[in-house]
């Protein structure tokens, strides 16, 4: 069973482009992947708008003709459309975080990952505010730091 998760990034009309991530959505992978990996605003974009995945890794893009789900190349993300063949796979955009988180949690996700074109922030298990039953998030780095020190 995955640890899913939901990536998205924050586009410049303030919506968020999202998409569905199945397998180690922790902080301890994904995060620490996210941050090490994706802080290029149009690589960020690009592993979105291939839609849905399998698990993240270091590259979208394949070097060789071979890359498939059933042979991925190391280190290279496999996509539900691109690699698998699969279709309705797109990416989702939301008007608000909330929309975001809501729509993903009921897809099984744990995890919410958002980049606002400098920095990743994180939601983890749909956490909300109690006064104002918003989504809170914290930036992908503090959530670490506070893993490492527990």
């Amino acid at each position: 069973m995955g640890t899913r998760s939901a990536i998205g990034y924050k586009t410049a009309q303030g919506t968020i482009r999202a998409k569905y991530s199945h397998y180690d959505g922790y902080v301890s992978y994904t995060g620490v992947m996210l941050r090490e990996h994706y802080t290029d605003p149009a690589k960020v974009k690009q592993m979105v708008e291939l839609g849905d995945q399998s698990f993240i890794a270091p590259n979208v893009t394949p070097t060789n003709d071979t890359h498939s789900f059933s042979t991925p190349q190391e280190d290279v993300i496999v996509f539900y459309g691109r690699d698998r063949g699969e279709t309705d796979v797109d990416g989702q955009e939301f008007e608000t975080f909330a929309e975001f988180v809501e729509y993903y949690k009921d897809c099984g996700c744990e995890y919410f990952y958002v980049f606002d074109g400098e920095d990743w922030i994180v939601n983890d298990h749909g956490a909300k505010d109690a006064a104002t039953g918003f989504p809170v998030f914290d930036f992908v780095e503090v959530v670490q730091l506070k893993e490492i020190v527990a």
